[in-house]
């Protein structure tokens, strides 16, 4: 998710300031990051209103494929 790591850092926030504010593990949101895991709506809607941008800004149409596990 290229767009939410180019946000978070336009933003000046390391992903451990982004987890205090989202209440999302440092962890989670680096796997996030680099694609390793698909968020679900709860956790993309925390993310984008700690970011202060709409959820099609930051994943787009974050639809899945089967087999793909989303998170919260």
């Amino acid at each position: 998710m290229r767009r939410l790591k180019e946000e978070r850092k336009r933003q000046r926030l390391s992903q451990t300031r982004l987890s205090a504010l989202t209440g999302i593990a440092q962890s989670d949101l680096s796997a996030i990051e680099t694609g390793r895991r698909v968020p679900g709506p709860g956790w993309r809607r925390r993310i984008a209103e700690a970011l202060n941008v709409s959820e099609s800004e930051l994943f787009g149409d974050c639809s899945r494929t089967r087999g793909e596990r989303a998170t919260a």
